[in-house]
Order: C-alpha cells, then structure tokens, then sequence
C-alpha cells in the first residue's frame, strides 16, 4: 500500500532534515525509513517504539500529510495542575539560579502555590517544561568497584563480538 498519497515525499525529507532532534524529527525520521522501504518492525524496534506506534504515524501521514504526522493530541491523564503564571514563576526563579535541586523548586511550589502534594516526577515534568536542566551529574555509588568498572569497559567490545550482532544492527546498553 503506498504511504504518500498525498505527495509530500520531498517536503518529508526537507523537514527532516530542518527538525531538531525530539519528537517531531523521530516520527519524520519513522516515515523516512518506512518510505525507504524499510519493514514498520525494524523501524519500530530501531526506534524503541512499538509496530502499532509506528503504523498509527504512517496512518497519520496519509490522512494529514507531515502537519497530521506532526499533530499532537491531548492526552488521557489528569489536567495538570501547572498554570502559565506558575510556569512563568518558576521559569523567573531557575533564570535567577534560585534552586539547587528539585526538591527546592517543590518547596518552593509548595509555599508559593500551595501544591506540595506533588510527587517527585511531577517536579521533574514542570521543571523541564520550564527548561530546568540538573546543574550537576549524578554522584556515583560510593561501593563501586573501580577494577570491575575497568574491566568491563576493556571486556565490552569483545562480549559485544561474542554475542554475534549484525554489524548494522542498533544496540541499545
């Protein structure tokens, strides 16, 4: 079954090559590859998505061309609780450098807004849609063991071998 029906093959590939890596450019790059010729599995699997993902995009393609594609709709879940005066609050705040971490900025929420019934994650998800960005690395384990970490990295390459993957084959660690 052809997936352009609408001819926007050209235009396709332009705006694939225009978008900034997130979501958009993952589904543009899904139609590219199917397109190409490539079976909905493998690109599902390459993507980490599932086949029906992958056929719900091409469906969108068809019926709405690269603007259906790139459509969101709302989701099931719960309204959130984020208002555009919270957002523009917080995003304030993390351009003053204010918080150190997410639990200053639930604190915060808390005393100002009052939701600290907030789960973490949730802090996390408001903080990202104001552009937070963790300031610092995570600490590592203080029982690591260096000499295994060494090892395995020297050993990674070979165990990879050893498992017989196809050279082109995407592996995800």
């Amino acid at each position: 079954m052809k997936i352009d029906v609408r001819g926007e093959s050209e235009a396709l590939l332009l705006r694939f090559k225009k978008e900034k890596p997130g979501w958009q450019r993952e589904r543009l790059l899904a139609l590219k590859r199917v397109m190409e010729g490539d079976p909905t599995q493998r690109v599902a699997d390459e993507l980490g998505r599932s086949q029906a993902t992958v056929q719900t995009w091409i469906n969108k393609f068809r019926s709405g061309g690269i603007e259906g594609l790139l459509q969101k709709g709302k989701g099931i879940g719960p309204q959130s609780r984020l208002t555009s005066e919270m957002q523009e609050a917080m995003t304030a705040q993390l351009e003053l450098g204010k918080w150190r971490t997410a639990r200053d900025a639930w604190k915060w929420l808390k005393e100002n807004h009052d939701v600290g019934d907030l789960k973490e994650s949730v802090i996390y998800k408001y903080l990202g849609k104001c552009e937070g960005r963790l300031k610092a690395t995570r600490p590592c384990n203080p029982q690591k063991d260096e000499e295994a970490e060494k090892e395995f990295r020297i050993t990674l390459a070979d165990k990879m071998t050893d498992l017989g993957i196809p050279a082109d084959r995407t592996v995800r660690l």
